[in-house]
């Protein structure tokens, strides 16, 4: 006895790739992503409450994308004025330095690091000339 599918309700046949989940059993053309429609196959996918999402609509409709590149921010990322970023993708407006782990300011919500912004905006002392920060 082969069972049936937990999608379609008709039975297995001799032949037919098994796929389980959850305590289901599917047909392989029925196990499908929600979003597309299309068969999960051996391909990656994400669950989502009560049901299965491929990586490429996970990653078109669903994941963080980087305000710079605008590619998906896999693990770690910076958020900065509620916009996420990639580490190596968050540098200062003037000198293109990676901020992360820094110490940086903003100027009309742009990033800098301490160094472009004294040398750019901060007044300096009269006897020396360098930025006072």
């Amino acid at each position: 006895f082969l069972g049936k599918c937990d999608a379609c309700g008709t039975f297995f046949e001799p032949g037919d790739k098994k796929m389980e989940y959850q305590g289901k059993v599917y047909k392989e053309k029925c196990f499908k992503c929600n979003e597309c429609n299309k068969p999960m196959g051996t391909k990656s996918f994400i669950p989502m409450d009560d049901k299965v999402v491929c990586q490429f609509c996970y990653e078109d409709k669903y994941a963080k994308k980087c305000a710079v590149c605008g590619k998906v921010i896999a693990k770690g990322g910076i958020t900065y004025k509620d916009k996420p970023y990639h580490k190596e993708c968050f540098v200062c407006t003037n000198c293109k330095k990676q901020l992360s782990g820094e110490r940086f300011t903003s100027k009309d919500d742009k990033p800098f690091c301490i160094n472009c912004y004294g040398d750019l905006f901060a007044r300096k002392c009269f006897k020396c000339g360098k930025p006072i920060t």
